[in-house]
């Protein structure tokens, strides 16, 4: 087989998504961010430490000397 023969048959790129172009994209008004909201606004985004509401991990712990050890579980010696 060589060059001449070769067909392909699949893209290798896939084409990408041209967001606010009008409704019949079937990615416009919206663009796929939803109606309101963090995400629907320009500019901004969720923090990485942000949790969902939750707690943060950085909060939970102690703020000097913690350590994890005292809750490490020791392996069995066979």
């Amino acid at each position: 087989m060589d060059l001449s023969q070769y067909k392909r048959t699949e893209h290798k790129r896939k084409t990408r998504k041209r967001v606010g172009r009008g409704l019949g994209s079937g990615c416009g008004k919206t663009c796929g961010r939803g109606q309101k909201g963090l995400g629907a606004r320009s500019g901004t985004g969720v923090a990485i430490w942000f949790e969902g509401g939750q707690m943060p991990l950085f909060r939970k712990l102690p703020k000097r000397g913690f350590s994890n050890k005292r809750f490490q579980k020791k392996a069995k010696k066979f």
